[in-house]
């Protein structure tokens, strides 16, 4: 396999790191971005004037590859996640500003992976041997996604594999997505991984127990080196507007990321240990049986428990997939025709989370073509709140910073077009969420051994 380009590119279209293996082509950088501002709904492969590129979206950035060979797209695609999460592992966080702030080891890093577009390197472990220059993240390069007093900080994504201030520790995090089409048929899926970041020396044996709730199929497991792909967590989210009833419409589609931070080990030189676990309530009392699931290669589970010997910096042990759970949200739907021209839309959200936890959403509305006029209110006006109509979209914008747990939001508008309008034309409804410390499966996980070396056999750097 060979790769003719590497480049790291801004939403904006600036350059943040470009490197040309081959000197094949000198117009990659532009060709891909005036291709991406022309097609909004690019896939993240496509051809273009014989240059097949490659491309995945991180913190707003674009990380791409491009190649004039006949390869896997499948490899292509591992291996720009892999230069992903190295420069994550190794820098910290990943966003403009900590690009611009550490080019030369991201360089260095890229260097060491690609030599002339062959790969040379991509074991982390070596790459820790070769690599000399430490990464500089100040707390002005971390901007929080939302501000959430129940919300634990994220120490995992500001630290430094090459950081020689790090502990002995361990952090694990359950993320969820859930897909929902909600209408006369409602379907739902969950698509959840299992992440960890490892800054344990000596290499211990660690042994992960999932909580009793969660059953697995012993039928239907994979591990990673396999070449099935369909069951990995999809970051793509397909709307589908719903047929209308009685003037009313329940088109809705619901991306939610929910992130559990459940604990920290921390290792002692006296061989012991300490794990920090942050319990949550119970809300799904009957057992979920997950069929469609993904192991890492180097993990064995038996009974709830995993056993593996962590990788340093940060990778997936485990990727599930769930169908037909309980939504986290209710969304409903009424159209009045006041008058020929006018319409009064409602839009009712509860929240069917727990009363101790908080989330935030952000609900968008299609609305016809010829609006004239519109005028909306929130009901009630204590939470942190903004409406509005967005022209260049022609939707409604509906954002709540921080909802509580059964509780309940209404908006109301009253809106005026240039002609008549039917129900049909509204729609579809998008929302999507965020919820810390939560997550919709109630997985939990534990630590319930860990077997770590004797501390004369920790290698040195």
């Amino acid at each position: 396999m060979t790769i003719s380009q590497f480049f790291i590119i801004s939403h904006s279209g600036d350059v943040l790191l470009s490197r040309n293996f081959r000197n094949e082509t000198t117009k990659n950088v532009d060709n891909f971005y005036n291709y991406l501002k022309e097609n909004s709904n690019i896939g993240p492969i496509f051809e273009l004037e014989g240059m097949l590129y490659f491309y995945i979206r991180r913190s707003n950035l674009y990380f791409v590859m491009s190649t004039r060979y006949i390869t896997s797209p499948s490899y292509v695609m591992e291996l720009l996640n892999k230069i992903t999460n190295y420069l994550k592992d190794f820098i910290g966080i990943l966003n403009e500003e900590t690009i611009k702030s550490n080019f030369v080891l991201a360089y260095e890093i890229l260097d060491e992976i690609l030599d002339y577009g062959y790969i040379q390197c991509i074991s982390i472990n070596q790459l820790k041997q070769k690599i000399y220059n430490t990464s500089t993240v100040t707390t002005d390069n971390i901007k929080p996604m939302m501000s959430n007093r129940n919300m634990l900080p994220s120490v995992v994504s500001n630290k430094s594999l090459i950081n020689p201030n790090n502990k002995n520790e361990i952090f694990v995090d359950v993320i969820e997505k859930v897909t929902a089409k909600l209408g006369s048929d409602v379907k739902t899926t969950v698509e959840g991984q299992i992440q960890i970041k490892s800054y344990l020396k000596g290499s211990p044996s660690i042994q992960m127990y999932i909580s009793n709730n969660i059953q697995f199929s012993n039928n239907t497991s994979r591990t990673s080196n396999e070449p099935e792909l369909a069951n990995q967590p999809s970051s793509n989210l397909h709307l589908e507007q719903f047929p209308v009833h009685d003037n009313k419409f329940s088109v809705s589609s619901i991306n939610a990321g929910s992130t559990d931070r459940v604990g920290s080990l921390e290792y002692h030189r006296d061989q012991t240990y300490r794990f920090q676990s942050l319990e949550m309530e119970d809300v799904f009392e009957n057992k979920i049986v997950i069929e469609d699931y993904n192991l890492e290669s180097d993990v064995e589970m038996v009974n709830n428990v995993m056993k593996f010997i962590p990788k340093e910096g940060e990778y997936t042990i485990l990727n599930y997939k769930i169908k037909n759970v309980k939504m986290p949200f209710d969304i409903k739907t009424q159209l009045v025709n006041n008058t020929e021209n006018t319409v009064g839309l409602s839009i009712r959200v509860t929240c069917n989370l727990p009363i101790n936890v908080h989330s935030f959403f952000l609900l968008k509305c299609k609305l016809p073509n010829h609006v004239n006029t519109i005028n909306m209110s929130v009901n009630p006006k204590f939470f942190q709140q903004v409406s509005e109509y967005k022209l260049e979209n022609n939707t409604i914008s509906w954002n709540i910073k921080n909802i509580q747990g059964s509780s309940e939001v209404v908006l109301n508008s009253e809106i005026v077009f240039n002609n008549k309008v039917n129900s049909n034309q509204f729609g579809p409804i998008n929302l999507i969420f965020e919820v810390p410390l939560y997550n919709i499966t109630n997985l939990k996980v534990s630590l319930t051994n860990s077997q770590f070396p004797n501390s004369d056999k920790i290698p040195k750097r």
